[in-house]
């Protein structure tokens, strides 16, 4: 039995905008300055708290200037190495999500590796989401995109002993798919679909009033019911699935098609996935993967009634405080550092003793940028190191202690 206890975003290049916030800091290098001009970078697309600059400017890494202070030239490899013996020595066993490239290509220890399809191709317009809106997986660009992107990630590690598996994608808006589909204009492909497999079962835009007790006027007036009663659910339910299989079984055709041997994980749920989503992912996927952020799992989601047949893996968890000078505690609030480590041994040991759970990976290694992360503002204290790469000793304890108990609680 192997429980993949990691920790997300092993990585020494997350930066904040300086662009228009200068008075902010006591002190910013010139980008030409030899030693620390390295850091200095320019940002755009940012889609969160940087409206004044147009979502684009100037970007610095005060992490990385504190390593740069702390190891000296080679800071980089030092860095690196150090982040290796910590995890071994805190209780983890896994290098997971978004962990630096070098990260990775140097390990001696399992990791997962990830992929985005982010392609130019048709979203559904009728939508929207925290990250965005959900991709039309009917689309005929749709195959094309998922190939683009998962090819150079599967070649780059399908013969990498190390590799546990692939997260494709993190947190798209599952549960958008059914309102958004309806409020999309008739040429959406989505859309074109779902009409035809209601035309097909009901024939005229009458019979499904009658049965989904709405008034529509055509085919194309149709929109998402304000309440859903039996037979609505029902038919966008089975749509949500068959969207939904696509993009897995796509999803899953491109990994195998270069790399045979290693676990398609899923694509990182968020808790309040749809259902039919979910069945989808168990019906094609290897592993159901989830970003839960609560105190603790609820084994209850995944055993009973819930059972999908296949194992869960937690991609993100985290607790934060904001006793130690950071200004926000994340989606979880501890209270304290205390709390925080408190909450991870209670967090790991709900993980370790639900049947269906195989392992749980920690938001973040480092805390963000206490002036926010460039893209979306972000600044939560969730690293299990500060930006002078300390680490929280609490945390670090819990670590240790519940990291020993993971098997025997098994």
């Amino acid at each position: 039995m192997f429980f993949s206890l990691g920790i997300d975003c092993i990585t020494n290049q997350e930066s904040t905008f300086v662009e228009k916030r200068e008075k902010w800091f006591e002190w910013l290098p010139a980008a030409a300055d030899p030693r620390f001009g390295r850091l200095c970078g320019n940002a755009s697309g940012a889609y969160l708290m940087a409206d004044e600059i147009g979502g684009k400017g100037r970007t610095f890494n005060f992490y990385g200037a504190n390593l740069i202070r702390k190891y000296g030239s080679d800071w980089q490899t030092k860095w690196r190495e150090s982040a290796y013996a910590r995890l071994k020595s805190w209780g983890f066993n896994t290098i997971a999500n978004w962990s630096l490239q070098d990260v990775i290509d140097n390990a001696q220890m399992p990791f997962t590796a990830c992929a985005h399809i982010n392609a130019d191709f048709r979203r559904i317009e009728g939508g929207g989401g925290y990250w965005g809106k959900m991709m039309d997986v009917y689309d005929p660009a749709f195959a094309d995109a998922v190939e683009a992107a998962v090819a150079p990630v599967a070649k780059r590690y399908a013969s990498n002993r190390y590799l546990l598996g692939y997260f494709v994608d993190n947190e798209l808006s599952w549960d958008s798919i059914d309102w958004a589909t309806l409020a999309s204009p008739p040429d959406q492909p989505c859309r074109v679909v779902l009409i035809k497999q209601l035309t097909d079962k009901y024939a005229t835009i009458d019979a499904l009033n009658k049965a989904w007790g709405t008034s529509a006027k055509n085919w194309h007036d149709l929109r998402m019911p304000a309440t859903l009663n039996a037979s609505s659910r029902a038919d966008l339910g089975a749509y949500v699935y068959a969207f939904s299989r696509r993009y897995f079984e796509t999803v899953k055709a491109a990994i195998r098609k270069h790399d045979k041997n290693h676990l398609y994980l899923g694509c990182r749920f968020m808790a309040n996935a749809p259902r039919s989503a979910v069945r989808a992912c168990a019906d094609v996927a290897d592993v159901v993967s989830y970003n839960i952020y609560e105190r603790r799992i609820d084994c209850s989601r995944f055993s009973g009634e819930n059972d999908m047949g296949r194992p869960i893996i937690i991609g993100e968890f985290h607790f934060g405080a904001m006793d130690r000078g950071m200004f926000h505690p994340g989606l979880v609030d501890a209270g304290s550092q205390h709390g925080r480590a408190e909450s991870f041994i209670d967090y790991v040991r709900s993980a370790a003793d639900c049947p269906a759970v195989v392992g749980c990976h920690w938001f973040q290694y480092v805390d963000e940028p206490i002036t926010g992360r460039y893209f979306d503002g972000e600044n939560y204290n969730i690293g299990f190191v500060d930006v002078t790469d300390t680490p929280y000793p609490e945390l670090v304890g819990a670590a240790r202690k519940v990291s020993a108990e993971i098997y025997t609680r098994r």
